[in-house]
């Protein structure tokens, strides 16, 4: 765990250094998803369908 605290700190560095913004602020991202909740497939799927609805591209099957 305490390797994992030590990652997140520096991953918030980095993010902050390279963008001035806060890491983790929910207001800095467009898109989050919870792969543990939803699955990866399905999380893809979303993915798809927003690149479509966004883009007008239909993701290959």
């Amino acid at each position: 765990m305490h390797y994992i605290d030590r990652l997140d700190r520096y991953r918030e560095s980095y993010y902050r250094y390279h963008t001035g913004r806060q890491w983790k602020r929910i207001g800095n991202y467009d898109l989050c998803l919870d792969t543990a909740a939803m699955g990866l497939d399905n999380c893809i799927e979303v993915i798809k369908k927003i690149v479509e609805l966004r883009f007008g591209v239909k993701a290959p099957q």
